[in-house]
């Protein structure tokens, strides 16, 4: 009789061995797919350093434009208030000069947290008759050749303080100069733009009401 179990021990005894064409094979099949990762992660990097820099310029869009925006309602609300002020004769009565009335009335009356220094105020008696082609009344303050308001006076604490008496027509004019974020200034404005700044500007044209005159400024 055929005994099989010591042929069966010594096939269970042998080992596989792979055939080394199926070896180099598995070699090489690994360094083409840790290649293939390689360059996967070398696309991210380079796709990343392409959109990064638009990404970041727009963030920076977006916060420029909501400071705007915050900054010229603050100082909207403000110039309207202080304005108040005045055809109240709160002003005339305290004494104010103009540099009192804008660190005390018009400045505490914004809204969003303004430099007061950068700041600059003017506020002028408006003739009670307007005349376009004598340049009288409100038509002093407005430019013909656009027309529009002539520009702000950004020199500060150099415009024109009168806040008149009672029955008086003024004109409030509040500017102030908002800074840029320089890479956006220079797309805005190019790089050649020395103030890197957009003017906000809020006026008001008021009548005086009849409160107590007091003592009228050295203006006006």
């Amino acid at each position: 009789m055929f005994d099989t179990v010591p042929i069966l021990r010594r096939l269970r005894g042998r080992r596989r061995e792979i055939p080394p064409r199926a070896g180099r094979a598995i070699t090489i099949g690994a360094r083409l797919a840790s290649f293939a990762g390689a360059s996967r992660s070398g696309s991210a990097a380079v796709e990343f350093a392409l959109i990064v820099g638009p990404l970041l310029l727009f963030i920076i869009g977006i916060l420029n434009v909501a400071l705007y925006f915050f900054a010229a309602q603050a100082l909207d609300q403000g110039t309207r208030l202080a304005a108040r002020r005045i055809l109240t004769g709160d002003v005339m009565a305290q004494g104010l000069t103009a540099a009192k009335f804008k660190t005390d009335v018009l400045c505490p009356a914004l809204t969003f947290p303004l430099p007061c220094a950068d700041i600059t105020v003017s506020v002028s008696r408006v003739a009670a008759k307007s005349s376009a082609s004598l340049k009288t009344g409100i038509y002093a303050f407005i430019d013909p050749t656009l027309p529009d308001l002539f520009p702000p006076n950004l020199s500060v604490d150099k415009g024109a303080f009168c806040t008149g008496v009672p029955g008086d027509y003024v004109f409030v004019d509040v500017a102030y100069k908002h800074p840029l974020f320089a890479v956006l200034g220079d797309l805005i404005f190019g790089p050649n733009n020395p103030g890197k700044a957009i003017v906000l500007r809020a006026t008001y044209f008021l009548t005086n009401e009849p409160f107590a005159a007091g003592t009228p400024q050295a203006s006006c």
